[in-house]
């Protein structure tokens, strides 16, 4: 799993497999055009990379299994605000 979200992070870094982002593979070129798609790709590659940093800390240290799930579940919501309102053109 951790390999995955660091393969996955450094491909959205990379403005690459955006297809795999939830919804915005559905929106016409219209909508897409709305989207900052560098800042976009960036949220969910950092979002990634920390969840993979995270599950290797809950890894090698079982005993901050509820700190990191909390962690992510939060990074979670900060991504949900973020992709929301920055990666959005005016």
């Amino acid at each position: 799993v951790i390999l995955v979200f660091i393969i996955l992070g450094v491909q959205f870094l990379r403005q690459k497999w955006l297809f795999l982002i939830a919804g915005f593979n559905m929106l016409n070129d219209k909508e897409k055009a709305q989207v900052n798609i560098p800042v976009l790709s960036k949220i969910v590659g950092i979002f990634c990379l920390s969840v993979a940093c995270l599950n290797m800390i809950s890894l090698y240290s079982p005993k901050y299994n509820h700190a990191t799930t909390s962690l992510i579940f939060l990074l979670l919501i900060i991504l949900i605000i973020l992709s929301n309102i920055i990666a959005k053109k005016k």
